[in-house]
């Protein structure tokens, strides 16, 4: 699958999530702690580095779940993970589970895991996922339209 490719079933995915009642703000939220999880898996299993992520909190106690159990396991690991010291309490502090729907939040785990690895993406790519989602919440926003009017003072004006 292409860059261009995953970006769009990403962003399409957005769509589906939004017309359901879940912002994109939300969904942005909630796929960057699933990404970081998941690539926090692939570092160890396909870099050989050390896991920062606790085995009960990490992608594999999440991709093997479904239903209840996965909301739950999901909720839970949000919760430990903000309890913990250095970076990963901070990134994960106050984070809270926006995907309560199971069968929602299913379809991004399963989304998430069956397009990796997301380790070996470039930064761009996964910029691009966001640029996108951020641009399509601006878009949607009740903010005032902002007109620009420029006028050139320099040599030829």
């Amino acid at each position: 699958m292409s860059n261009e490719q995953l970006v769009s079933k990403v962003w399409n995915y957005a769509h589906v999530l939004r017309d359901q009642g879940i912002s994109y703000g939300d969904y942005i939220e909630q796929i960057t702690y699933l990404l970081f999880l998941k690539m926090d898996l692939e570092r160890e299993e396909l870099l050989g580095e050390g896991s920062a992520i606790p085995p009960q909190w990490n992608w594999a106690q999440l991709a093997n779940k479904d239903g209840d159990a996965l909301e739950l396991q999901y909720r839970r690991t949000l919760e430990a993970l903000g309890r913990e010291d250095g970076l990963i309490g901070t990134i994960f502090r106050k984070a809270r589970n926006k995907l309560s729907d199971p069968a929602k939040l299913k379809r991004v785990v399963s989304l998430i895991d069956k397009e990796g690895p997301w380790v070996g993406l470039q930064v761009e790519v996964i910029r691009g996922i966001s640029i996108a989602l951020s641009i399509a919440i601006l878009m949607r926003s009740k903010l005032p339209r902002i007109s620009w009017n420029f006028s050139w003072t320099g040599p030829g004006a």
